[in-house]
């Protein structure tokens, strides 16, 4: 097909396209291409030369279902959710009036697609086959309630936000359910004045978190450095932190995450106690409460206060090191005693380091015992 203008060059339109899912909508994704007469080994290199337009098909009017115009990012035909593609609402509730209501209100916004369902129960069926971008849940239901459906959807699909809708006299239920992991609440009196702009709110700041992660798994190599005070809430943070890392990048379970962060959070306190500080375990075995009485001491005093502790982190799709070094005298790590002998299991000296080798694949001390270096490959062997 092509169209000829005033001038002597034409253009030629080039269609394609499949469909493609999308949750709760079945879409048909056209490829548009546009070539010049002039030069038709070469997309015009004006304007738009490629886009993509997804034609709903969940209504026959191309109004009502809308034509969004999406990043498209070249891959395998699966829907690009962009600033104004299409996001799909799940609105439960026990009441046919009440759903009707809501679901009117949330299709005032032409670029969502409302779906329903009549209790928890049917609304964690629908979330395991489609996830929804949002649920909007009434609080008092039979069978599974809104209070119930929150910690299910925290539990097992902790992308989907989830917004309640309360009456009177459940504001410390809305409490409670806030605490499980609901994203906000509505009251059910200011529904028609607040319910769309609080689901905007919440969507636009869900869908951001999803492109920032989406962004942080595609890192090609992560480094950081930090120079920290002997501080232990600033050295957990970090520990935290680095969890964090290794989740955004690798998609690891919680367990795992969790096992590294156990790992770098024991050598940054061996790095303070017993590096900066230079407090012994052996005080720890003898008297608990001395050996945290003298770290507050030095914490304060010269020269131990002005000691730092140094954090490097390289971080690839691969692979992760961390290299802890203190601005202590050091040790000679061959005199640390073997963990794993049974005689030495219940005391606190060598602990950290076992608990670094278990979960950690090298654990790599410098000549001067100031330094340590741990290493672990995504997949582990």
């Amino acid at each position: 097909m092509g169209f000829s203008g005033g001038g002597t060059s034409a253009i030629g339109i080039i269609f394609g396209g499949k469909f493609v899912s999308h949750p709760g909508c079945r879409l048909f994704r056209v490829y548009v291409g546009f070539r010049s007469s002039q030069d038709n080994s070469k997309e015009t290199r004006a304007g738009l030369s490629r886009a993509s337009i997804e034609l709903g098909t969940r209504s026959g009017k191309i109004q009502e279902c809308g034509v969004h115009w999406c990043r498209n990012d070249g891959s395998d035909g699966k829907a690009v959710p962009g600033r104004n593609c299409m996001a799909t609402v799940l609105v439960v509730d026990d009441s046919p009036i009440d759903r009707q209501l809501v679901g009117g209100l949330l299709k005032q916004e032409t670029d969502w697609i409302v779906d329903f369902a009549e209790n928890g129960t049917l609304a964690l069926e629908q979330i395991r086959k489609a996830s929804p971008d949002l649920v909007v849940t009434d609080m008092n239901m039979p069978g599974l309630n809104g209070l119930e459906l929150v910690a299910a959807i925290r539990k097992g699909f902790i992308h989907v936000p989830v917004i309640l809708m309360t009456g009177k006299g459940s504001e410390e239920i809305a409490v409670e359910a806030l605490h499980a992991g609901a994203s906000s609440y509505v009251p059910k009196r200011a529904l028609a004045t607040s319910l769309v702009e609080i689901s905007r709110r919440v969507l636009a700041a869900f869908q951001e978190d999803r492109h920032r992660n989406e962004l942080l798994k595609r890192i090609e190599t992560r480094v950081e450095s930090f120079q920290i005070e002997n501080d232990v809430s600033l050295l957990l943070s970090l520990s935290r932190h680095l969890q964090q890392m290794l989740g955004d990048s690798w998609s690891i379970d919680r367990t795992d995450r969790l096992r590294s962060g156990t790992a770098f959070e024991e050598a940054l306190l061996n790095a303070l106690y017993h590096g900066n500080l230079e407090v012994s375990s052996d005080l720890k075995e003898v008297d608990h409460t001395a050996f945290y009485k003298l770290v507050e001491e030095r914490r304060s005093a010269s020269p131990w206060r002005e000691r730092r502790i140094h954090v490097n982190v390289r971080l690839t799709p691969r692979d992760v090191e961390v290299v802890i070094r203190d601005e202590g005298p050091g040790f000679d790590p061959a005199k640390l005693p073997d963990p794993t002998d049974p005689e030495n299991l219940d005391r606190p000296c060598g602990r950290g380091v076992m608990l670094m080798r278990a979960f950690m694949d090298e654990v790599l001390y410098n000549e001067h015992g100031n330094e340590v270096t741990l290493r672990r490959q995504r997949i582990r062997k």
